[in-house]
C-alpha cells in the first residue's frame, strides 16, 4: 500500500544521505567534488522515489537519470540567478548575513523547483510536475531556513536540508499517488 509517509522517509533518507555526501565532500576537497556530485546526489534521490513507488527497475532508472539531470540544472540556474544578484542587493551593506540566507533561500527554492519538476516529467504526468515542483520549492526554501538556523557543520546543514526537500517531495508524490489509487486524478 503506498502512503504519503512511505514516500516522504524514501525521498527524505535518499536526499538526506546525498547531502549528507555532498557536504563532506565539499568540507574536505572543495567546490569541484560539489559539481561532479550534485548530478550523484539527483540521481540517488531519483532511485529513492523510484523504490518508493515501486514499478520496477526502468521507471527507477528514469527517474535516477532525469534526477541527476534536474539536480545538476537546479544547482546551475540557483547559482546563475545567485550570482546574478549578489552585491547588487540593498542588504548587503546593512545586513549581510540576511543577504546571504535569502540567496540560500532562493538558491535551493530554485533548484528544489527544477528537480520536483524534472522528477514530475520523468512520471509523464501534468499534476506531478506542479505537484512536484510546487514541493521542490517549498522543501527547498524551509530547508535552507532550517540550514541557516542551526550551527552545525557544512555536511550536517545539507544532510538537514536533504531531509527537508527530500521529505516534501516525497510526501507530494506520495499524496498525488493515493489520489490516483483513490480515483481522484
Amino acid at each position: 500500500m503506498k502512503t504519503i509517509g512511505k514516500f516522504a522517509i524514501f525521498s527524505a533518507v535518499g536526499f538526506g544521505i546525498c547531502g549528507a555526501i555532498l557536504g563532506a565532500g565539499y568540507e574536505f576537497k572543495g567546490a569541484l567534488v560539489v559539481l561532479f556530485g550534485l548530478p550523484v546526489v539527483g540521481a540517488i534521490g531519483g532511485v529513492a522515489l523510484g523504490l518508493a513507488l515501486g514499478r520496477g527497475w526502468r521507471k527507477t532508472a528514469a527517474l535516477a537519470g532525469v534526477g541527476a539531470i534536474g539536480f545538476f540544472l537546479g544547482s546551475l540556474v540557483g547559482f546563475i540567478y545567485t550570482a546574478m544578484f549578489t552585491g547588487l542587493s540593498f542588504w548587503e551593506a546593512q545586513l549581510e548575513e540576511l543577504e546571504e540566507i535569502l540567496d540560500s533561500i532562493i538558491f535551493h527554492s530554485v533548484l528544489g523547483t527544477v528537480l520536483g519538476t524534472a522528477l514530475g516529467l520523468a512520471l509523464w504526468n501534468r499534476r506531478k510536475v506542479i505537484g512536484l515542483g510546487l514541493a521542490g520549492a517549498l522543501g527547498g526554501a524551509i530547508g535552507a531556513m532550517i540550514m541557516s538556523a542551526v550551527s552545525l557543520s557544512l555536511w550536517h546543514q545539507m544532510a538537514l536540508q536533504g531531509i527537508v526537500g527530500g521529505a516534501f517531495l516525497g510526501a507530494a508524490l506520495g499524496y498525488l499517488e493515493t489520489r490516483k489509487v483513490d480515483g481522484e486524478e
